[in-house]
């Protein structure tokens, strides 16, 4: 079997937590951890699938929107 990477497909699994723990403080998954990743199994031609334990958008940690960041 040849290796395809086009047909091949990649699962991004994200949280679904938006609290941390009991705290009250906000969380969420952290932008890089996501788009860089992306990026990189984009421009191979990888087709991916984002997904979250519980289903739905998954909340992103507002602490980590760098947007000096150029992937970001």
């Amino acid at each position: 079997m040849k290796n395809n990477a086009a047909a091949t497909k990649v699962l991004l699994a994200l949280t679904s937590h938006a609290q941390l723990g009991n705290t009250g403080k906000s969380t969420g998954y952290y932008l890089s951890e996501l788009s860089h990743p992306y990026t990189i199994f984009e421009q191979a031609g990888l087709k991916m699938d984002l997904v979250s334990p519980q289903g739905g958008k998954a909340p992103l940690d507002e602490n980590s929107r760098d947007l000096t960041d150029p992937i970001n």
